[in-house]
């Protein structure tokens, strides 16, 4: 049965969740990795995405995006779902279709939030202790958004340009900003929303950083 078309609002902003199918592989090893990364990158502008922050995850991928019209994500995620499938049975021997084609999304309401979830994303790999410093986390956007003005194929998201604004050593703040944890209560109720699409208020309503 065909999966309905997703719309989404343009111009809005979206963490969106892609995740394995049941009983598949999701990414195998760092070449599917750069294989998905690099379709990602690269058909952005074609299906009008602006992408703020990523993360790539052995079975789940973490999105935090602009669409420029109502189905263009939609489109996108799906030439993605098809092109890696068959990368990946091509090269695995395989028969199966890797990632789902039902998206979670969740409507981040207002600029105010934007960065903290931009954090959410790019802080996850520290957060789990799966590296020491999340720069040495290869499948993340953390090192562009940390290091350089001039992202490519990353658009900057005015929150994220509001943080940079005026500060003297912008990067550094932003890394620090990065590196400091959440209160729990506070991950807490991004991670219920993020990633189960709850409906988010526009305002923080749980706690404040440490």
């Amino acid at each position: 049965m065909k999966t309905k078309t997703k719309v989404y609002s343009a111009g809005k902003t979206y963490f969106v969740v892609l995740k394995e199918r049941t009983s598949s592989t999701g990414f195998y090893d760092d070449a599917c990795y750069a294989f998905y990364l690099l379709r990602l990158m690269h058909c952005l502008n074609s299906y009008r995405v602006k992408l703020h922050a990523y993360l790539l995850r052995p079975k789940e991928i973490w999105l935090l995006i602009t669409p420029g019209t109502p189905t263009g994500f939609d489109s996108l995620q799906r030439f993605l779902n098809r092109a890696y499938s068959d990368y990946f049975n091509n090269r695995f021997k395989r028969s199966e279709k890797v990632w789902s084609d039902s998206p979670i999304s969740c409507l981040i309401p207002g600029d105010g939030l934007v960065l903290d979830c931009q954090k959410f994303i790019e802080r996850e790999p520290l957060r789990t202790k799966c590296v020491l410093h999340p720069g040495e986390y290869l499948w993340s956007s953390y090192c562009t958004n940390s290091f350089s003005r001039s992202a490519c194929h990353l658009t900057s998201h005015v929150a994220y340009k509001n943080f940079l604004k005026d500060k003297t050593n912008c990067f550094g703040e932003y890394r620090e900003f990065i590196a400091t944890p959440y209160t729990q209560a506070y991950y807490l109720y991004l991670e219920n929303r993020l990633l189960y699409a709850v409906p988010m208020s526009g305002k923080k309503s749980v706690g404040k950083e440490k």
